[in-house]
C-alpha cells in the first residue's frame, strides 16, 4: 500500500504567529495489517501527527482508512510496525454509538466513566463532571438541547454530542471515523469546522477519516492519502465489496449471483398443512358428531346456558357480592405480590443468563434450571405449594412466583441480548466497568421491553390466580369451584365477569404505558 502525506496550506483557523506545531503526539512506523490470511490491506504505513494538528486520512473505499484508525486506537493489533501515542486517545465512531434513550447531557457524562469510581459510575456523577459536561455542550452549540433524548436530535446534533462525549475524556488525540457521514453540506462543514477549532484551542491532535478530498484540503493541516495501486485488485476491497475475483492477475471482478432461495411462504404453508394432517390422523368427523349426540342433548345445553345468566332481581340479590369482591381483591393482591417477587428474582437471574453479559457456563446452567421451572404447569406448582404450605393465598403467591420467574427471566435475558452491543463496547472503550456499562447502556435500551414483559406477567398472574383457588391456593377461584359444585351458576357468572373487567382494565392500562414508552 502506497501512502502519500501532503501538507495543506489552507486551514479553517490559521495558526497564530509563533504557534508552530512541533511536538509529535502520535508516530506510526512501517505499520502493516491483514485480516486473517488475506493479503495485507495496509502495508508499510509511516507518518507523524503533531499536537494541535488536524490530520485527515482520505482514499477510496476499501483502502484501509477505518482499519488504520482502529490500529491507532488499539482495537486492532498490526501485523508489523509500531504505533507510539503520547497521551490519551478518544474515538468518535462512524455510527456514533450513543445511548439513544438517554439525554445529550447523560451521554456526555459517559465520557467521565473512566474517572468515576464503581459506585459513582452507577449511582451518579460528581458536581465537577456535571458542570464540565454542561460547558462542553455549550461549546459544541447544544446548550439548548441538554435534556433532549438523543433519539430526538438531528444527525448534526448527534454528531456534536459524540464530539462532546469524546472531549469529556480529556484526550490528547481524537480519532473521528467519517464524522460527516450522512450529513448535509451545511452540517458537514459545521462539524469539520468545529473539529478544526477544537484541535487549535486544546492543542489536541485530531485524526479524521473522510471520503471527500476537497473538504479534507479545506479543514485539514495534513492529508494522508491511501491511494495505493493495489486498490485496483479485488483482494484489497474484499472487506467492503461483494464482488468476487475470477482473475486477480488481470484485476477483473465478476459479481456472483446467489442461487435462488425457495419461496418461504410456500414452505411455511406446507409445514402448517403437514402439522394439521398429522394432528387430524385417526379423527373422523363422524366420531365428533357422534360424540356430540352422545354427550349433549341440544335442549339441555340451551337450558344450561340459560342458567348462567341471572333472570330475576331475586337471583341478583342472592349473589354474595361482598364475598366476591373480597375474594377478587385477594386474587389481585396475590397476582401483584407474585409479579413483584418474580421481577425482583428474575432481574439478577437474567443478568447471569444473558450470553452477551456473563460467563457461558453460568449462563447455560441458569438456563437449564429455568427450563425445568417452566416445565411444571402453574396448577402443579399450586398443588406442590399447597402440600408444603397448606391451604390459602400464601401457597398461591409462591406458586405464581415460581412459575412467573421461569418465563419472566427468559423475557428479561432475551431483552438484554437484543440490545445493540456497539454502544456498550463504546462505553467499555472509554473505561466503564461491566456494571457501569450495564446501567448506562444496556438497561436504558432494554427497559421498554422489560416493562412490557412485567405488564404481561401481571395480566397473566391475575388470570392464573383466579384458577389456583380450585386446588385451595386462595383467591376467587375457590368460590368459582364451589358455585359450580352447588350449581349456583349466576354467582359463578358474576365472578367471571368481575375477573374479565379487571383484565380489561389492566390491558388498557398496559396499552397506555406502552404508547407512552414509544413516544419517549
Amino acid at each position: 500500500m502506497n501512502a502519500s502525506i501532503e501538507p495543506i496550506g489552507t486551514c479553517a483557523t490559521p495558526l497564530a504567529a509563533g504557534d508552530q506545531i512541533l511536538k509529535a503526539a502520535l508516530t506510526v512506523s512501517n505499520l502493516s495489517f491483514a485480516y486473517d490470511k488475506e493479503e495485507a490491506i495496509l502495508s508499510n504505513i509511516s507518518f507523524e501527527a503533531h499536537s494541535g494538528e488536524h490530520l485527515v486520512i482520505v482514499g477510496p473505499s476499501g483502502c484501509g482508512k477505518t482499519t488504520l484508525l482502529k490500529c491507532l486506537s488499539g482495537r486492532f493489533s498490526p501485523c508489523s510496525g509500531i504505533v507510539t501515542a503520547f497521551g490519551r486517545i478518544a474515538t468518535i465512531h462512524q455510527d456514533l454509538r450513543l445511548i439513544a434513550e438517554r439525554s445529550a447531557f447523560t451521554n456526555v457524562l459517559h465520557g467521565a466513566l473512566r474517572e468515576s469510581s464503581l459506585v459513582g459510575g452507577i449511582l451518579g456523577f460528581s458536581r465537577v463532571h456535571r458542570q464540565k459536561a454542561l460547558q462542553l455542550l455549550e461549546r459544541v452549540g447544544l446548550g439548548h438541547r441538554v435534556l433532549f433524548p438523543v433519539k430526538r436530535l438531528s444527525g448534526g446534533e448527534k454528531q456534536r454530542v459524540a464530539i462532546a462525549r469524546a472531549l469529556m475524556q480529556e484526550p490528547t488525540i481524537l480519532l473521528a471515523d467519517e464524522p460527516v457521514s450522512g450529513l448535509d453540506d451545511f452540517n458537514s462543514h459545521a462539524v469539520l469546522r468545529l473539529l478544526k477549532e477544537l484541535s487549535f484551542e486544546r492543542r489536541m491532535t485530531v485524526i479524521s477519516v473522510l471520503h471527500n478530498r476537497s473538504i479534507a484540503t479545506v479543514y485539514g493541516d495534513t492529508v494522508l492519502d491511501l491511494d495505493g495501486k493495489k486498490q485496483e485488485k479485488c483482494p484489497i476491497t474484499r472487506i467492503d465489496c461483494a464482488d468476487h475475483c475470477d482473475d486477480t492477475s488481470k484485476g477483473r471482478c465478476v459479481r456472483v449471483t446467489p442461487a435462488p432461495e425457495p419461496p418461504r411462504g410456500l414452505s411455511t404453508t406446507l409445514i402448517v398443512a403437514l402439522v394439521f394432517i398429522f394432528g387430524a390422523l385417526g379423527i373422523q368427523s363422524t366420531d365428533l358428531l357422534t360424540g356430540v349426540r352422545e354427550e349433549f342433548i341440544w335442549g339441555n345445553l340451551l337450558t344450561f346456558l340459560g342458567q348462567l345468566v341471572p333472570t330475576s332481581s331475586e337471583q341478583l340479590r342472592e349473589i354474595p357480592w361482598l364475598l366476591l369482591f373480597e375474594s377478587l381483591w385477594e386474587t389481585l393482591r396475590m397476582a401483584l405480590l407474585a409479579t413483584v417477587l418474580s421481577t425482583v428474582i428474575s432481574l439478577p437471574l437474567a443478568v447471569l443468563s444473558a450470553r452477551t453479559m456473563g460467563n457461558r457456563f453460568v449462563s447455560s446452567l441458569v438456563r437449564s434450571v429455568l427450563n425445568g421451572i417452566r416445565t411444571i404447569p402453574a396448577i402443579v406448582w399450586a398443588l406442590l405449594c399447597v402440600a408444603a404450605l397448606g391451604l390459602g393465598p400464601l401457597a398461591g403467591v409462591c406458586a405464581l412466583t415460581a412459575y412467573s420467574t421461569g418465563y419472566l427471566t427468559k423475557f428479561f435475558y432475551e431483552a438484554f441480548e437484543n440490545v445493540d452491543p456497539k454502544p456498550v463496547s463504546a462505553l467499555k472503550e472509554i473505561g466503564a466497568s461491566s456494571s457501569s456499562a450495564f446501567i448506562h447502556a444496556v438497561w436504558p435500551a432494554a427497559k421498554p421491553a422489560l416493562l412490557t414483559s412485567v405488564l404481561f406477567t401481571a395480566e397473566y398472574n391475575v388470570r392464573s390466580a383466579s384458577i389456583l383457588g380450585i386446588v385451595g391456593a386462595g383467591g376467587i377461584g375457590f368460590y368459582i369451584k364451589e358455585y359450580i359444585d352447588y350449581r349456583f351458576f349466576p354467582a359463578m357468572t358474576a365472578a367471571l365477569v368481575m375477573i374479565l373487567v379487571v383484565v380489561l382494565i389492566l390491558d388498557a392500562a398496559s396499552g397506555i404505558i406502552r404508547r407512552h414508552l414509544v413516544k419517549e
